[in-house]
């Protein structure tokens, strides 16, 4: 009998991992042969960088000049990486655009394999329970923001992995390897990658901040270089000029820009997506935007110090949660939070929060649905008494803001009570 049961459950396992990784060939690498659409940014800003041509020249400027066929120039928004990130990009500039962005594409289903191998042996250690594991597997696999990330060609979903692998290394004490992902990492995308540092800083890493920091400086150094020897003059105040386009256009905003009727901003995970369905004044909900933001910090500083001794998977988590809430964040940014779904479904007996850490799970699960999108484009369709009341306004469309706040306070709760310290190995 316990013979023909065990025989039933690894069809079944075989079955729904079959499923999920057909999922995730045709909603990742199948459709970004035809989209890469995010990934003509960094490119094109790289290969004009590599030219000594200034890439942060109005995007219509540098598509006509460089980039008139691919895409149709569909998805560039001009120069919004660091000059690091076109130094580090720049290997792929030598490639034809449909060459790159195949190539791109393998490199990060590459990447991505070798991040979930890594998690998924770190947790067998940590909780050795691997009929949850095979269920972990499967969700890595259908988990919807790794799709999207890797068919618009996203930087963001290779940083997530040199972040996580950056992290798992930490807690095996590999110093070396540890610093240098969180180094590439930061000089991909310094916006999504800079809150690791500050996990390193709260749990005293600091050989491998100094590794880190060692590593950054020698990427910004050969990034400042590299115009000096190919004589590209224009790029003399690059970082300048990237901060301007920072600034300009993706900082903390309010107010209409985050009305579901603008597609681009509402789809965020902005904490203005929420509080700006209450108010559509920019003064207000940036104000209100960055006191419950701010309150936030703070009470992962006063539990913290109230409990060092939780587990590093949740001070981790709360992080990761937290970096996503301030700044223009996208769906695909989510793949972040992969970590604290995998790590409540493993331990989710293992705590006196069970039930907590089982809602924790459920509701991070969500992501797993591409819906955020779709709801926005679905409302001006549904009737007025759906599309127009306060329930599908306040909660339904901004639903994953929703979900990251709830979830902020499950592991804040879970945190102030948890007292296993994290298995070295």
């Amino acid at each position: 009998m316990n013979k023909i049961l065990s025989q039933n459950l690894n069809f079944s396992f075989i079955l729904f991992f079959l499923l999920a990784l057909a999922l995730f060939v045709v909603r990742g690498p199948l459709r970004s042969v035809n989209n890469s659409a995010d990934l003509t940014g960094p490119y094109l800003q790289s290969f004009a960088w590599r030219h000594g041509c200034n890439p942060y020249q109005p995007p219509k400027i540098l598509v006509e000049k460089f980039f008139p066929n691919a895409n149709n120039g569909k998805g560039f928004n001009g120069g919004i990486y660091p000059p690091t990130t076109s130094l580090l990009m720049m290997p792929i500039t030598y490639f034809h655009w449909d060459t790159a962005k195949k190539i791109w594409m393998m490199w990060t289903i590459f990447v991505f394999a070798v991040t979930m191998y890594f998690l998924g042996k770190q947790l067998i250690i940590k909780f050795n329970n691997y009929e949850r594991l095979k269920l972990s597997f499967i969700i890595l696999l259908a988990f919807s923001p790794f799709h999207t990330g890797i068919a618009l060609g996203q930087v963001s979903i290779i940083v997530i992995c040199f972040m996580i692998l950056s992290f798992l290394f930490s807690l095996k004490n590999y110093i070396t390897l540890s610093g240098f992902l969180l180094a590439l990492a930061v000089g991909l995308k310094p916006q999504l990658a800079l809150f690791l540092v500050v996990f390193y800083l709260l749990r005293k890493k600091y050989r491998i901040l100094i590794f880190f920091g060692a590593m950054y400086a020698l990427i910004i150094i050969s990034s400042e270089i590299y115009p000096v020897i190919i004589e590209g003059n224009q790029l003399g105040s690059s970082w300048t000029m990237w901060l301007k386009r920072v600034f300009a256009g993706y900082g903390v905003t309010g107010g209409e820009r985050f009305l579901y009727s603008d597609i681009d901003k509402f789809s965020t995970l902005n904490i203005q997506v929420l509080v700006s369905q209450f108010s559509h004044n920019s003064f207000a909900v940036k104000t209100i935007s960055f006191t419950i933001y701010f309150s936030m910090i703070l009470f992962f500083i006063y539990f913290y110090f109230k409990n060092k001794k939780c587990d590093e998977f949740i001070i981790f988590s709360v992080l990761s949660i937290l970096i996503l809430l301030p700044i223009y964040h996208r769906f695909y940014d989510a793949s972040l939070l992969i970590v604290p779904l995998i790590w409540s479904i493993l331990k989710v007996k293992k705590i006196k929060n069970e039930k907590k850490l089982s809602f924790l799970a459920l509701l991070l699960l969500l992501f797993s649905v591409p819906g955020g999108t779709i709801l926005i484009m679905l409302t001006p369709r549904l009737p007025q008494i759906i599309s127009n009341s306060a329930i599908w306004h306040f909660i339904v469309l901004p639903h994953q803001v929703w979900i990251l706040l709830i979830s902020y306070i499950l592991l804040i709760f879970i945190m102030k009570h948890d007292r296993i310290q994290q298995v070295k190995v």
